[in-house]
């Protein structure tokens, strides 16, 4: 995990509004979200195997995060490396 410096950081919006700003941008935004928080993920290109995407994290300011209405602040954006379970048992890394 590597934090990114960014201007939205700490940028409240409604949930509506994150949508529509990252959603054609490519962001998945219909992901495993939690009452109260959660992330948005962009998955970059993928040449060697490994998953990597920007993930921002977000969470409410009051609400639950299935109504477009609720706002939400956003928090540091990073880089996240997801590695397969084989990928990493060739290594030498066991996830147990």
């Amino acid at each position: 995990m590597i934090p990114i410096q960014s201007n939205i950081d700490g940028k409240e919006l409604t949930v509506g509004e994150l949508k529509q700003k990252l959603g054609p941008l490519g962001f998945n935004v219909n992901g495993q979200w939690e009452y109260d928080h959660a992330y948005i993920d962009y998955k970059m290109n993928d040449d060697h195997g490994d998953r990597q995407y920007v993930r921002i994290p977000f969470k409410s300011t009051g609400g639950p995060l299935d109504d477009d209405g609720t706002f939400v602040q956003i928090g540091t954006p990073f880089l996240l490396d997801h590695q397969s379970r084989q990928k990493l048992m060739r290594k030498g890394i066991s996830g147990h």
